[in-house]
């Protein structure tokens, strides 16, 4: 929202610069004559209809303010984009599932149009798509409920309804009344054929609402479809397929949303060309001799992957093709590892032509200059600016500022557990984690943070960088880089973004996982409570204090092994290259998928297990490497990972001194994960929190 509000704010000053603004037909522009001029134009028979008793008062003292005009620029995007593209997708479901009605308005649409291309006034002729629109509004309205609210009390057919009520109208009870309508359940745009018209009984049809407040876009919302199904049907075909439900099943919304799509097949007359174009990249991986699970045209794997989440269809594939094989995201193909030797090769060994990270889409100017995205020197010289920032010196400075979080923290907690009820903790710690990036990353008290070491960077350019560092990260030319500019506003910017977005559900997401395993492991979380009270007491914690607590990081490891937020990592070769007698192409996407890694048998054992033991000396001794990537690795490995650790140890440091974390009744036995990009519990974490 806060994007579409800058957006909006900046078009607004960006049009009102513009000489020849009379040229433009838009609503933005109709506002902005209204602001100039104030609205004088308002015919008769509308103000008629609007009842608006001093109308004249209004228009004539003034025009539109700046915050009005935004105002509707954002209620038109908002209410015209779900709403007639949810219509449309109905209508398509409806005349797939009846194609005698399909080709009676497509008969309609030859005979009265021809190829003549749609406009405002040759749809009005279009009489049955008229009724077809009509009923797919009666079945599917958008809005399922409308709703006013008195000003003073009345009474309306004997009943009385007191001052500042809500009165609500439930559309789909009256669009599906038999009272109403022959066959309500039934798909028949012959509901709305003049003769049945001019028997309906009037606000028994209230798809756009009714009486003045009846919704302003209803003649653009009817263009843009007819405009859109004229299109469609003229050389398009809608058929019902194996995926088509009979009869929808809606999400539980507030609006009219179907919960699985809606699913049919659009045929062409040179759909077996189009077939095959769809298919056009499906035979890069067959000449590596690379296997994969069989591609669909066009979207190549991504049906699959939609219906069974990246956190499981990895596993599913590693168990049928190994540790390489490829996929195709549409119809880009990638590369799978989950060969930690190859990983290795890639992130380390071959670092120079697998320095970054495929974009597959087009970004904007910020997100390209995010140190996530950037590649190859600028990449380098984001890396050696921010560096300082995540150092042990400067980890010790920002302390104080996870403190000040930290107390806040606390009080929360208290809250919780004076309750006695279970809490959703996911909920806790996302307030705690947003605090954390608030105070580290922009704080106002001690100019430590982040943004203040960007800003010295813009003034003076950075060449602080230590020579391991520098070595580490492999920056071939950074000389050049540092001694010629500071850091641009835009590059500013863009990290700013990236550190609020980066470690706002990483750390949170963390945190509550452990919290999960720790009510869920009692006798860990004792062998912790244990740790940190011998080793610190009541020592508040801080960036040296908690690097004794070797349990503690057993645990955290033991977390992000069992539960690493990021599912998927990613590398783009450069050049052609040979890894482990596998050719990998120029340009090819690399994915390593992180929980593969860190649940194979072969490296953990009994991994599916929470022990912390995992990570014990011993055992670490003989972990194979890169089989452990919750931050990644090589060169491009998270930046944030020390912030992250310590915000992260701090707080688990004054949770469990003064906390027990317990199981309840809502807690789950294996966590539900969301069908997402990240590693997120679908129905939340519950515990009880209980003061020691």
């Amino acid at each position: 929202m806060r994007y579409f509000l800058d957006f909006c704010t900046e078009l607004l000053e960006e049009r009102k610069k513009e000489k020849n603004q009379s040229a433009r037909k838009n609503l933005l522009q109709l506002m902005l004559d209204a602001q100039l001029e104030g609205h004088e134009k308002l015919d008769k028979k509308t103000e008629e209809e609007l009842k608006l008793e001093n109308i004249t008062d209004w228009r004539t003292k003034r025009g539109l303010t700046d915050l009005e005009i935004i105002a509707q620029c954002m209620v038109i995007f908002i209410a015209g984009f779900e709403t007639t593209a949810g219509t449309l997708s109905y209508f398509a479901h409806s005349i797939a599932m009846n194609p005698d009605v399909q080709e009676k308005l497509y008969q309609e649409i030859e005979e009265k149009l021809g190829q003549e291309s749609p406009n405002y006034d040759n749809v009005q002729k279009l009489t049955y798509l008229d009724m077809c629109m009509a009923e797919t509004l009666r079945m599917y309205p958008i809005a399922t409920v409308l709703s006013r609210e008195s000003k003073e009390d009345c009474i309306v057919k004997g009943m009385k309804i007191p001052k500042d009520t809500a009165v609500l109208f439930p559309i789909m009870c009256l669009h599906y009344d038999p009272r109403y309508w022959t066959e309500p359940e039934k798909f028949d745009p012959e509901h709305f054929s003049e003769e049945n018209k001019a028997k309906q009984i009037p606000f028994t049809y209230l798809p756009f609402g009714g009486g003045p407040r009846i919704c302003a876009g209803m003649r653009l919302a009817d263009l843009e479809f007819k405009m859109a199904v004229v299109q469609m049907l003229r050389k398009f075909r809608l058929v019902v397929c194996d995926k088509t439900e009979k009869k929808i099943e809606f999400a539980a919304s507030g609006l009219l949303k179907p919960k699985n799509g809606i699913w049919l097949k659009i045929e062409h007359p040179i759909v077996i060309t189009l077939y095959f174009y769809g298919r056009r990249t499906f035979g890069f991986f067959i000449e590596y001799g690379i296997k994969g699970p069989k591609p669909i045209a066009y979207f190549g794997n991504l049906l699959e992957i939609s219906q069974r989440g990246l956190y499981n269809i990895f596993f599913d594939w590693k168990k049928k093709y190994g540790d390489r094989y490829g996929i195709f995201f549409g119809l880009q193909p990638s590369l799978i590892i989950s060969d930690p030797e190859i990983i290795k090769d890639v992130m380390v060994k071959n670092f120079s032509n697998f320095t970054n990270r495929p974009i597959p889409f087009k970004i904007d100017e910020y997100s390209a200059n995010m140190l996530l995205m950037a590649k190859d020197d600028h990449w380098k010289y984001l890396r050696t600016v921010l560096a300082p920032f995540y150092s042990s010196k400067r980890m010790r400075e920002i302390v104080p500022l996870i403190e000040d979080v930290l107390k806040t923290f606390e009080k929360n907690l208290n809250k919780i557990a004076d309750s006695k009820e279970a809490t959703d903790v996911t909920i806790l710690f996302s307030g705690y984690t947003m605090d954390v990036i608030a105070s580290t990353g922009f704080g106002i008290k001690a100019r430590k943070d982040l943004l203040q070491l960007m800003l010295d960077a813009q003034l003076e350019g950075h060449e602080k960088m230590d020579k391991k560092t520098e070595q580490d990260l492999k920056l071939e030319n950074i000389t050049d880089w540092r001694t010629k500019r500071g850091l641009t506003d835009i590059e500013i910017i863009a990290q700013c973004m990236l550190f609020f977005v980066a470690g706002f559900e990483t750390t949170a997401g963390t945190l509550s996982y452990f919290a999960y395993s720790m009510a869920m492991n009692p006798d860990v979380q004792e062998k912790l409570y244990q740790e940190i009270k011998e080793k610190l007491g009541q020592e508040f914690p801080n960036y040296d204090n908690v690097q004794n607590l070797s349990y503690l990081e057993m645990c955290m490891d033991e977390t992000l092994r069992m539960y690493p937020i990021a599912l998927l990592l990613t590398r783009e070769s450069k050049e052609d290259c040979v890894v482990k007698g596998m050719k990998i192409p120029k340009n090819t996407e690399v994915m390593f998928p992180v929980m593969c890694l860190h649940y194979d048998p072969r490296y953990w054992t009994d991994p599916e297990k929470f022990d912390p033991e995992h990570f014990s000396e011993e055992n670490k001794a003989k972990q194979k490497s890169f089989t452990y990537l919750p931050f990644g690795g090589g060169p491009r490995i998270c930046a944030g990972m020390r912030l992250a650790e310590l915000e992260f140890k701090m707080a688990v440091v004054q949770m469990l001194r003064k906390f027990r974390l317990v199981a309840c009744d809502k807690t789950e036995k294996k966590i539900v994960f969301e069908l997402a990009e990240i590693l997120k519990p679908k129905n939340g974490i519950w515990i009880k929190i209980e003061h020691r």
